[in-house]
């Protein structure tokens, strides 16, 4: 699976879409925010200005 863009969900938050390599199977996936192991958002805001038209 590889990171392709970034939403935001009203009920759920922001949420990462990976795709499948393989296949192309996408799934979305919370970001992990004020836990032991958060998700970088440096990286995160880096795909969101790399996913914009």
């Amino acid at each position: 699976m590889a990171p392709i863009g970034v939403v935001q969900h009203k009920k759920k938050g922001w949420q990462l879409i990976h795709r499948c390599t393989q296949c192309g199977h996408e799934q979305r996936n919370k970001i992990a925010e004020n836990c032991l192991e958060s998700d970088d958002f440096d990286l995160i805001i880096n795909l969101m200005v790399d996913t914009v038209p």
